[in-house]
């Protein structure tokens, strides 16, 4: 009956960006579809952004914090809800989590019956959040709810599942799941414009005044613009999503006078999910020379720069 009472077959299925964020800037995709039948796994673009069996794109915030500020989750095209929940706590990892979610592993959510055989599901919305009903007509662009940490995860996304007659489809390509990966730029994207293919980037940098912990700096990120220079270090950290086998990854801090306070460069043996990392020195003279530091990454993959940064702190008297 729901589905009768919306003409779906006048529809042609094409997918708006479905977060209320920008790629690259305040939102990251971590994980693609999974196009390799094997244990390993292969994204479209034929790279290992991706895990074993994964049905849908995963589009991430930068950290907690950003969650906390309400990040839209939209419909992707017009369609009609086929259901939703709203009830699951966000809390991601922790003690006895497979039991806590069994059955649930979606988090909140809300599964879309649109045009063509096609439908979505959005997983992981913040509890409470959810704005829409089961049997709701929805338009592209309406607001289904909030990305958030309820479920099987363990940092704020929206995972985005597609079928078309129950068949996992992956957006970047308009091709099934089982079919293998076939290069960047290769078949017939689902999206509406163009979204650009950047799985490896830096989520946050900055400083801190003591070695920092990397599951804090996930939740409230840590940057101090000024420091004091009786301050009991100067650390500059990095947290950065998917390196490759064989990224070259180097992090140097210069002084005020251009010499280098502290360098560190590491060659990446394999594919890493997400880095977190830092270099620095204790203030062992108990007075660091006042001044602007410069804290800088620098990501090679192939002898090719793939992301930069530079991020200044002043230290003052």
């Amino acid at each position: 009956m729901l589905l009768a009472a919306f003409p779906l077959s006048a529809l042609a299925f094409t997918a708006q960006w479905p977060v209320d964020c920008t790629l690259g800037q305040t939102c990251f995709i971590q994980n693609f579809v999974d196009h390799d039948s094997s244990p390993a796994a292969r994204d479209f673009a034929c790279n290992p952004h991706s895990y074993n069996g994964h049905d849908g794109t995963d589009i991430r915030l930068k950290n907690l914090a950003a969650m906390r500020t309400g990040v839209a989750v939209k419909a992707m095209a017009d369609g009609v809800v086929l259901g939703t929940r709203n009830d699951v706590a966000d809390n991601g990892g922790g003690e006895n989590r497979k039991a806590r979610i069994a059955g649930k592993e979606c988090g909140n959510g809300v599964h879309i019956q649109h045009a063509d055989g096609y439908r979505s599901q959005s997983c992981h919305l913040q509890r409470g959040s959810i704005r829409v009903r089961t049997g709701q007509k929805v338009k592209t662009g309406d607001v289904l709810g909030n990305i958030g940490l309820s479920g099987h995860t363990e940092f704020p996304h929206l995972h985005l599942g597609i079928w078309k007659n129950d068949v996992a489809m992956d957006p970047f390509t308009g091709a099934t799941a089982s079919m293998p990966c076939l290069g960047a730029g290769q078949g017939a994207p689902l999206w509406a414009s163009r979204v650009l293919y950047q799985p490896t980037a830096l989520l946050n940098d900055g400083f801190a005044n003591a070695a920092p912990d990397k599951l804090r700096m996930r939740d409230t990120p840590i940057s101090h613009s000024h420091m004091p220079s009786g301050a009991p270090a100067l650390i500059y950290w990095v947290d950065i999503i998917n390196l490759r086998a064989g990224d070259v990854l180097t992090l140097t801090l210069t002084a005020p006078d251009g010499q280098v306070f502290a360098t560190r460069s590491i060659t990446n043996e394999k594919p890493l999910a997400a880095y977190f990392g830092f270099i620095g020195k204790k203030n062992s003279s108990g007075k660091l020379a006042v001044g602007e530091y410069v804290g800088r990454m620098n990501l090679m993959r192939a002898d090719a720069p793939i992301a930069q940064s530079a991020t200044r702190v002043k230290i003052t008297d």
